[in-house]
């Protein structure tokens, strides 16, 4: 089954306020709480290219595809690289047990490739 995943990005990307960025972004109270729920059975394609957007994300990463045991996909399948795992509390323990210096030089590298070129 196929469906909208936000949480999963606005936890990598440390947004705090969910509520609060998507009505910066112009989105409804509404909106925003059923994206935050990941609660949309539709999404139009603009609002889609508008977080995309202000997410700095593709589609791909909006959604997330839950393979159905019983019917499995063919591995080479495009539809599995939409099978998600949360990663994210691991991404937060790693960074915990690093040194300064380290998580100081993995910033710059982020700072590095997030420049235009």
């Amino acid at each position: 089954m196929l469906t909208f995943n936000v949480s999963r990005l606005l936890k990598l990307k440390g947004i705090q306020n969910p509520t609060a960025y998507f009505m910066s972004l112009g989105y409804t109270k509404w909106q925003s709480y059923r994206m935050i729920r990941d609660d949309l059975a539709y999404f139009s394609l603009d609002r889609i290219e508008k977080l995309c957007l202000a997410l700095k994300c593709s589609p791909n990463d909006l959604f997330h595809f839950y393979p159905n045991p019983s019917k499995p996909l063919p591995k080479d399948h495009p539809l599995n690289t939409l099978v998600r795992y949360d990663n994210t509390q691991k991404i937060t323990d790693l960074l915990q047990d690093l040194p300064m210096e380290t998580i100081i030089e993995i910033v710059e590298q982020a700072k590095s490739k997030s420049r235009p070129q």
